[in-house]
């Protein structure tokens, strides 16, 4: 047995744990043993490389861009109306995706080249190569001609929506049918032998659909051409998925399909095949009928299996019940397929079961992975079974098409194809439309694709880091620098990226160059800035009403980034009312930003580096500060009165382009992973920001402690009270308090007075040109960069309380001063000295009192209200900033110098709040912090028992993992 040293009492944390170990020890163990399993899996599974490492880096960064959007409502929705708005027909030249080029450039690289295979026959067939070099089998081509049917409105949408005449007149040759034709056929030689050719029978046109609506077959000229199209495919060995449609046509293509199985498929050979849809109903009579003319008859009945795809469009009634009741469908069919049995077919039947080709289109992994091992096995048991294939969507579900390719034990099974279609770009991009809004219920659920590409992205990077500085662990410290390696710097570094768009949105006015919009004297004199801040408070509150549950971090960033892309559309804007509405709108992501960075980057940091992490956001925001100042100082210059200010706007688009591109690599915050039960990935991201194997002590620590502090947060008074102003044991209100307090005292030190004025000031009162004064402003700025630099090195080393001290007393000394050297204008020398309290103010004010007050209400706040805490606290920075604004013209109006005297008296207060209040958090876990609270009996103790407390750290790295026993055996212990 190791020597431990002696322990200081147990803290709160473990006091619960022994009271609810009785409980919790079993689940615990359960969870570790689960946990451990899973990482030794992984472990061992490394010299395999992922499915997803296939993918050309190209393919992954589009897949991920895409995946990021669909899998998100908030971004598919808007998505999806903007392909409508594009899809429709005779848009202008600058809304024409394919008479505008940059238009076309953008889409074809992104969405387009995802989904679809080439406009000609060049592209097609390096899109086939690719495919097939990847490993698959082949490709599913289809010509984007359809016609869709809407039930409930009881319209044709598509290629069958209007009436085509012959420009021979009473010739019978209908110029849809004999577009179709040629589209097919040309699409019969872009593919290879053994590729597929999708068609969708009601692209012929209104006579073909107005057959298929009456269940009758086409007419003779439709006959002709699929003649025609199945005897070219057949002679090319290329095989005919005859797709299912609406079901108002359906009953006539599964007509038309028996009748060409009947022709070709002979021989045991399938070169037709048809489509069955597993969420209808009818499906099992509709395929008992077709396996009872395919014996009768003696064809090979061609199989094709999807769960369906016109819930949005078809009746109903006509549909399963439940997605569940789809699944068993689905893989009812082809398990039964698969072992020669469905209904009365087969050994369990009555009747023999005909010659099937099985062709399996599915994006649920489980069903085709269940289906081909049962194929499988069966092939190797010696027992009968049919050929089966499998299928997805070309640009969706590559992790299920890459796993099925790494089952292949050098057998050539399974074999599986991707199925792509082509065409123009307008003609793809309306079929893609219906596809996806068919889809989109299936789309949403992407999830699990989302996250496996972020995890190959994050696996490529961590192997190109190695290539750079050596396997992990060789060169810690560089490697902790190095995106991705080490994860918390980068994460920090990602996340911190918004506040250089934040930072720009007061810039367009700051430099006073005359523009012509209709704004009141006070909010001239403010300089626009007024408004930015009672934005910025409105985004805050909403992130309050919102909260975490509803809106994870990533998806807020994501959606703030794409706000902040709003600021561009001020270039083309002149009015006031429409600046306006462009700043409220930018005002939302801001807010956004503020609320959730500092808590997300807390939530990701360990406690040792959390501080640092954190500010980087304050250092950043002020770089953004210097750019613009010194950005638009130099416009200041340009003649042309609209570059002057259009270009600052436009400029920060830049930034914001780039936050949207990070923030998609970004994980989940791992103790939100945690608060709604998804450990396994919380342990993953644990590992990836630590550098440390996933199953490492270290990581099972952590993610129990966060475990434990949840139950705690249960088993208190009010348990699980999401409310922050609960009177829990806890203590929700007295940290809530707290968390505003500061921020509130923060901006009522008074610093906003000597940035807002300080032009103003240098001019009217101390006497300086306006060139002058912005150069002093500037130097303000770059001197505010350089304080907030050293209050990154600082948090972590002397801690918050400190910092927050020190920032207080230095802004008491330098309003204090100011109001004494401005108290007589006409002594130049006192003006002149004042400079030096202006530097001073904007020295201390970085230093503790920028953002360590956003940082610190993230700390203290417990993780089931730390969103809304956090929110609150930064709409109350806001707002004060916002009434400072308001008021400061006021009052140096009405009592002058005397002014500065209020603010020193406020900060003097702030010393006394911080002393008194404000416990140090300093290299403590979020968890421990709130043990502090835990263990305070009023709001005078978290000082004293945060001094008194030990850390963590003591409690656990003096124990060697013999004595330890992993965490389970620390909760029997603890029992």
């Amino acid at each position: 047995m190791a020597t431990v040293r002696p322990r200081k009492p147990l803290t709160a944390l473990a006091r619960c744990t022994r009271q609810t170990s009785s409980v919790n020890s079993s689940v615990t163990l359960r969870f570790n043993s689960t946990l451990q399993a899973h990482a030794q899996a992984k472990t061992a599974s490394t010299t395999t490389l992922p499915p997803l490492s296939a993918l050309p880096a190209r393919v992954l960064l589009r897949s991920l861009l895409v995946s990021t959007i669909s899998s998100k409502r908030f971004l598919l929705i808007p998505a999806l109306s903007l392909m409508s708005f594009l899809s429709k027909p005779n848009r202008i030249w600058l809304f024409d995706v394919d008479r505008n080029p940059l238009l076309h450039g953008v889409l074809k690289t992104t969405f387009y080249n995802q989904f679809c295979a080439g406009e000609n026959e060049a592209e097609c067939k390096a899109t086939i190569k690719e495919m097939k070099d990847m490993g698959f089998s082949g490709m599913i081509l289809t010509y984007a001609a359809e016609t869709v049917f809407d039930h409930s409105t009881q319209a044709q949408s598509g290629q069958g929506a209007a009436s085509l005449k012959s420009e021979h007149g009473n010739v019978s040759i209908d110029p849809s049918i004999e577009a179709w034709r040629k589209g097919t056929v040309e699409t019969i030689y872009m593919t290879d032998a053994e590729d597929y050719l999708a068609v969708k029978l009601t692209g012929g046109g209104v006579k073909v659909t107005e057959a298929f609506a009456a269940g009758d077959l086409p007419p003779q000229q439709m006959l002709d051409a699929l003649d025609e199209v199945c005897t070219k495919a057949k002679e090319r060995k290329v095989r005919i998925l005859v797709d299912a449609e609406s079901q108002h046509f359906q009953k006539g293509i599964s007509r038309v399909a028996v009748e060409l199985m009947r022709k070709f498929n002979r021989d045991g050979y399938s070169t037709i095949y048809n489509t069955y849809q597993a969420y209808l109903k009818s499906t099992p009579a509709t395929l008992a009928n077709h396996l009872a003319v395919a014996n009768e008859d003696g064809f090979t009945l061609g199989l094709k299996l999807v769960r369906g795809a016109y819930m949005a469009t078809d009746e109903r009634s006509l549909i399963h019940d439940t997605k569940e009741d789809t699944d068993n469908a689905y893989n009812s069919i082809a398990q039964g397929a698969l072992r020669k049995n469905i209904g009365e077919f087969g050994d369990k039947g009555t009747r023999k079961f005909p010659s099937v080709n099985l062709f399996l289109a599915s994006h649920n992994k489980e069903s085709v992975v269940a289906a081909h091992e049962l194929h499988k096995h069966r092939v190797t048991s010696g027992l009968s079974t049919v050929p089966v294939r499998f299928a997805q969507l070309h640009g969706m579900s590559d992790e299920v098409s890459h796993s099925l390719l790494q089952m292949n034990d050098g057998d050539g099974t399974p074999e599986v194809y991707k199925c792509s279609t082509w065409g123009g770009l307008g003609e793809c991009l309306a079929y893609l439309l219906r596809r996806a809004i068919e889809n989109r219920d299936a789309v949403l659920r992407t999830d699990n694709e989302y996250r496996a590409l972020k995890t190959e992205v994050f696996r490529r990077a961590n192997v190109k880091c190695e290539e750079l500085v050596g396997p992990l662990g060789e060169v810690p410290k560089l490697g902790k620098l190095v995106i991705f390696r080490g994860g918390s710097p980068a994460l920090a570094l990602g996340a911190q990226m918004p506040t250089w768009v934040l930072s720009f949105n007061l810039g367009p006015l700051a430099l006073g160059k005359p523009i012509q919009l209709r704004v009141n004297a006070m909010a001239a004199k403010l300089r626009g800035k007024s408004l930015s801040q009672v934005i910025g408070l409105i985004g805050a509150v909403g992130f309050v009403l919102q909260g975490y549950d509803q809106a994870v971090s990533n998806g807020l960033l994501t959606l703030g980034s794409f706000i902040a892309v709003f600021p561009q559309i001020d270039t083309v804007n002149t009015s006031g009312s429409q600046k306006s509405h462009n700043s409220t709108i930018q005002g939302l992501g801001v807010g956004g930003f503020t609320a959730t960075i500092p808590m997300y980057v807390s939530e990701s940091s360990g406690a040792g580096a959390r501080g640092r992490m954190v500010l980087l956001e304050g250092w950043f925001a002020i770089g953004g500060i210097v750019l613009a100042t010194w950005l638009e100082f130099g416009l200041f210059y340009v003649s042309d009165n609209s570059v002057s200010w259009r270009f600052p706007i436009a400029f920060q688009g830049l930034f914001a382009i780039t936050v949207v591109a990070c923030i998609m690599l970004l994980p989940e915050s791992p103790r939100w992973l945690a608060r709604v039960g998804r450990l396994e990935e919380a342990a993953e991201v644990l590992a990836r920001l630590e550098d440390v194997p996933v199953d490492s002590e270290h990581v099972l620590q952590e993610l129990e402690i966060m475990r434990q502090s949840l139950i705690l947060d249960d088993n208190t008074e009010s348990a699980g009270s999401s409310s922050p102003f609960a009177l829990t044991k806890n203590r929700h209100l007295h940290r809530t308090v707290i968390a505003v307090g500061v921020n509130i005292l923060a901006q009522m030190t008074g610093v906003n007075i000597i940035t807002f004025y300080s032009d103003t000031i240098f001019e009217s009162d101390l006497g300086y040109s306006g060139t002058i004064s912005r150069i002093i402003t500037g130097c303000l700025q770059i001197w505010q960069f350089l304080a907030a630099g050293v209050a990154v090195l600082l948090i972590d080393r002397v801690g918050r309380r400190p910092l927050l001290i020190t920032a207080a007393v230095g802004m008491t000394i330098a309003q204090a001063c100011l109001a004494g050297l401005s108290s007589d204008l006409g002594n130049k020398s006192a003006a002149g000295a004042s400079l030096l309290f202006y530097f001073m103010a904007l020295f201390c004010f970085p230093i503790g009192l920028f953002l360590v007050p956003f940082m610190y209400a993230a700390e203290i706040a417990p993780l089931r209200t730390r969103a809304k805490v956090t929110a609150m606290a930064a709409a109350a920075n806001w707002l004060f900033n916002f009434v400072l604004a308001e008021v400061s013209p006021v009052g140096f109006a009405t009592i002058k110098w005397r002014y500065y005297i209020v603010y020193a008296c406020i900060s003097a207060f702030a010393c006394v709040f911080f002393y008194f209040f404000c416990p140090e958090t300093k290299g403590r876990t979020l968890e421990e912090i709130d043990d502090i609270f835990v263990q305070s009996n009023s709001v005078f103790d978290t000082v004293r028992i945060a001094q008194e407390l030990p850390y963590q750290t003591e409690l656990l790295d003096h124990v060697d993992d013999t004595e330890k026993g992993g965490v389970g055996a620390m909760q029997v212990e603890n029992a």
